[in-house]
């Protein structure tokens, strides 16, 4: 096997392959890799560098100089001769993942800070729901450096993101969605795979609102966490499956983590992974409520505290907001 570069200014497009990854067909999975999608309700279009021919692959070190392939489980097989400028062990193949839906706004920036990172390996997928604005355009703009999207109609942001892991060729994922960014070039510069035991890197996230910038703390005890500030195994998903798809819940992924994520399975990087914009479905009430609601089913809060979380919402949805949209439309017409 070959490794071909088609441009060293990209992170998705420095180590490729013209033969594709092995993949587990194991039925007993609770899900199943695969290259491409079949062709989903209405349809727009299909792209990507896997299209042309390319694809992904992980890498480790034997014996501390020769490189050796593998497969999307991280098992090591045939040898490989890799040139590369640092001095690393292994490369494991890092996918991203970016759903999005009617997201020209901020589309591009998300783009471009997985595809200017400085780590060599990284897979990137992006799953479209059919949108109708310019979102097309921006992804075709940048499919030289996409190893695969699609663009057509969902259940849901969980059926995207779904999708999107079903097409992981990584041991690791992200889920950076449409409008989010990497904060930074060399995040993934983090991550390694010589410790069995971590399964999940996690940060702290930096909230942008109305280009205000908060800093959200998160930890393993009080269950605080963002899923694009989470860097974590494809395998966790042979163990606790897919994010739940329903209609109405909006929590599907912090239930997922919630009970995936222990202090002995993680580690926390000090530098804010990803910076999150505070809008869509996470800036809704029930979106807290449900949180709320999981919190107390899987015994991570008391009952005492979620009502009192409770009250402390709705508090602020009834006595704080409208005056402050109130008086805040009153200064501003009248500047």
């Amino acid at each position: 096997m070959d490794s071909v570069c088609l441009d060293q200014n990209y992170s998705t497009t420095q180590l490729l392959s013209t033969e594709r990854p092995l993949i587990d067909a194991n039925s007993n999975d609770n899900f199943r890799t695969q290259l491409f999608l079949c062709e989903g309700e209405g349809r727009k279009g299909e792209g990507g560098l896997r299209t042309k021919g390319y694809f992904k692959h992980g890498y480790k070190k034997q014996n501390g100089n020769k490189w050796l392939v593998c497969d999307v489980n991280g098992q090591s097989g045939s040898p490989i001769e890799l040139t590369l400028e640092r001095d690393r062990d292994e490369l494991p193949l890092i996918t991203v993942i970016t759903v999005v839906f009617n997201g020209e706004k901020f589309l591009e920036e998300t783009i471009k800070s997985v595809i200017s990172q400085t780590y060599p390996n990284v897979e990137y997928i992006i799953i479209d729901g059919g949108s109708t604005d310019g979102t097309l355009e921006i992804i075709r703009k940048y499919e030289h450096a996409i190893d695969y999207w699609i663009s057509e109609k969902d259940k849901g942001i969980y059926d995207a993101m779904n999708k999107g892991i079903n097409l992981a060729a990584g041991s690791w994922i992200n889920l950076m969605n449409g409008g989010d960014v990497l904060n930074g070039v060399d995040i993934f510069e983090h991550i390694t795979t010589n410790d069995p035991q971590i399964e999940i890197y996690f940060s702290d996230t930096i909230f942008i609102n109305q280009n205000k910038k908060v800093l959200s703390k998160s930890s393993v005890e009080s269950k605080s966490f963002i899923h694009q500030s989470m860097i974590y195994r494809r395998d966790l998903h042979k163990q606790y499956g897919l994010y739940l798809n329903f209609p109405k819940v909006t929590i599907s992924d912090y239930l997922f983590f919630s009970n995936v994520l222990k202090r002995e399975n993680s580690k926390k990087i000090d530098h804010p992974i990803s910076i999150y914009r505070i809008d869509g479905i996470s800036s809704n009430p029930s979106h807290y409520y449900q949180k709320l609601a999981v919190n107390l089913m899987c015994g991570h809060s008391t009952v005492f505290k979620v009502v009192v979380q409770l009250l402390y919402k709705i508090a602020l949805q009834v006595f704080y907001y409208p005056p402050y949209k109130f008086l805040k439309n009153i200064f501003v017409n009248h500047e």
